[in-house]
C-alpha cells in the first residue's frame, strides 16, 4: 500500500463531493497542484482513471463512481477508530448536552435521566426539546453531544452513528363517543376504510430518492396534521380514526377522550422507533452510553398498546 494512500482517498472524496480541484483545495487547505498530484498518484496506484478531466467540472469516471461507495465506508471506519481512541483516552463527561425530539415519551426520558443522576452525579445535563429536523441540525452543527429523535423518513444521517433506544406501538384509536367505539367485536378493515383517517405523517414527504411509502397511511379519506396533540384532538372530537403512539393513546383513553379500536385486518400494529445519535468522530462517553442503556430499560425495548 502506498504510504499516502489514506490521504489520497481523502482528497478523492473531496473532489468527488465538490466536483472541483479548486474547491477541494479550499476545503482541505492545500494548493490545487497538491490535489492534482494526490489524485494522479492514487490513479497510478490503483491502475484506474478515477476523474474525468475533460469537462468544466471534475466529474468521476465509471471506475471512480464504482469505488466512491467503498471510499465512503473506508473513511467512516477511520473516523470511528479515531473517535473510539479519543473516547478511551478521556474520562467520563462533566457535561452532557442533549437535543431530544419532543415526541419522545416523557416517562421514558425521565426514567433515563433519573438513573443517570444517581449513577453519575458529577455530570451536568443541558437538555433541549426540539423537532426531529432541529435535533439533527444541532447535532451535526456540533452544538450537542447526543441527539434523540424518531427514525423517520428523510432525515440526513451523513457523519452520524446511532442506536435504537425505543420502539413504540401505535394502536388504532377512535373518539370515545364515536359510533365505532361502541362495537364489542373487532372492526373489519373494510369498515375502517369507510371512515376518515387523521394521519400524522412520518418524516419528510417522499422524493425521487426516497419513495418508500408510510404504511400507516390507508386508502381512506385523509386529513393530514403535523402535530400529535392536534391529531388526538381531532380524533377525540369525532373527526375520524388514527394510529396514535401507545403512550399518548393510553393517557387520552384514561381521560375518556379516546377508545381503542381493534381491527381484524391489521395483523401487526405499526411502530414508531427512536434512536440516540452522535457524530461519528465524537462517540458517546460513559455517561451518554449509560443514559442510552437506561432509555432502553425505561421503555423495556418496546412500548406496547394494551
Amino acid at each position: 500500500m502506498h504510504p499516502n494512500f489514506l490521504d489520497q482517498i481523502i482528497v478523492f472524496q473531496a473532489v468527488a463531493e465538490l466536483g472541483s480541484y479548486a474547491e477541494a483545495a479550499r476545503r482541505l487547505n492545500r494548493q490545487v497542484s497538491a490535489i492534482s498530484y494526490a489524485i494522479t498518484n492514487l490513479e497510478t496506484h490503483l491502475g484506474l482513471t478515477l476523474v474525468d478531466r475533460g469537462g468544466y467540472r471534475a466529474g468521476l469516471t465509471e471506475e471512480g463512481q464504482a469505488l466512491l461507495g467503498e471510499v465512503s465506508v473506508l473513511l467512516r471506519r477511520v473516523e470511528r477508530l479515531e473517535g473510539k481512541a479519543a473516547a478511551m483516552r478521556e474520562a467520563s463527561e462533566t457535561t452532557l448536552s442533549l437535543a431530544v425530539e419532543h415526541s419522545l415519551p416523557p416517562a421514558v426520558l425521565a426514567h433515563g435521566l433519573a438513573r443517570l443522576a444517581d449513577a453519575h452525579p458529577e455530570v451536568a445535563v443541558d437538555l433541549s426539546y426540539l423537532t426531529g429536523g432541529d435535533v439533527i441540525a444541532r447535532l451535526t452543527g456540533g452544538e450537542v453531544q447526543l441527539g434523540i429523535t424518531a427514525l423517520e423518513r428523510g432525515l440526513a444521517w451523513q457523519d452520524l452513528d446511532g442506536r435504537q433506544v425505543l420502539a413504540e406501538e401505535m394502536p388504532v384509536v377512535i373518539g370515545a363517543r364515536h359510533a365505532l367505539a361502541a362495537r364489542n367485536a373487532p372492526v373489519p378493515l373494510e369498515t375502517l376504510e369507510h371512515h376518515r383517517q387523521i394521519y400524522l405523517p412520518s418524516g419528510l414527504p417522499p422524493t425521487d430518492e426516497n419513495t418508500r411509502p408510510d404504511y400507516r397511511q390507508h386508502r381512506t379519506d385523509l386529513w393530514h396534521v403535523n402535530d400529535l396533540a392536534t391529531q388526538i384532538a381531532l380524533i377525540a372530537g369525532g373527526a375520524g380514526w388514527g394510529f396514535v403512539p401507545a403512550s399518548a393513546a393510553a393517557e387520552a383513553v384514561a381521560q375518556g377522550r379516546l377508545a381503542y379500536l381493534a381491527c381484524d385486518g391489521i395483523a401487526q400494529l405499526p411502530l414508531r422507533r427512536f434512536a440516540a445519535l452522535w457524530r461519528t468522530r465524537t462517540p458517546p462517553g460513559p455517561a451518554a452510553r449509560f443514559l442510552m442503556q437506561m432509555l432502553e430499560a425505561g421503555g423495556n425495548g418496546t412500548l406496547e398498546a394494551p
